[in-house]
């Protein structure tokens, strides 16, 4: 796969190839990003997932947080619904102290208000591309099946978060 996209894919614009992703995958992405990041991350089931996709737990003294992270693939713009629904979800788990939403595109500005006011990060396509450069590495793009199949490996390993 490194081959083909090397010798196919213009990587002047990796967004190109997270929007030929499953949600799902995208979801595995969003979990190595977060374990690069230096997170515990444990994902949700596939569905019915109470609002979120995975828990990422950082334990590192003067730094706690337990954000619940919700990702959303889209090539439009997320709206302010999603922004609510991760907003509920958080009010509503007694563990967690944050949310944060992923998206491979960027947001409307209502959704982007809602978000500052209620304490969710939102993070857009620039800054989730400098995420991956900074976290995966420059060179996330060419090697983001293996990124992917990795990340599915060690979920296999780890339980999956279980939802009522």
């Amino acid at each position: 796969m490194r081959i083909i996209r090397a010798r196919y894919f213009d990587y002047k614009h990796p967004q190109t190839i997270l929007s030929n992703l499953r949600p799902r995958d995208f979801e595995f992405l969003i979990y190595a990003l977060y374990k690069g990041m230096g997170y515990s991350v444990f994902m949700t089931q596939a569905t019915r997932d109470g609002g979120f996709d995975m828990r990422a737990v950082n334990e590192a003294p003067g730094r706690l947080e337990n954000t619940l992270v919700e990702c959303k693939l889209y090539n439009g713009t997320v709206g302010v619904l999603a922004v609510r629904s991760l907003s509920g979800a958080v009010r509503n788990d007694h563990h967690a102290n944050k949310g944060a939403l992923v998206c491979s595109s960027k947001a409307s500005r209502e959704a982007k208000k809602f978000a500052a006011n209620n304490g969710i990060e939102l993070i857009e396509w620039p800054t989730l591309n400098r995420l991956f450069n900074q976290n995966l590495g420059a060179n996330w793009a060419i090697g983001i099946d293996g990124i992917i199949t990795s990340a599915k490996r060690e979920t296999l390993q780890s339980a999956v978060i279980q939802q009522g």
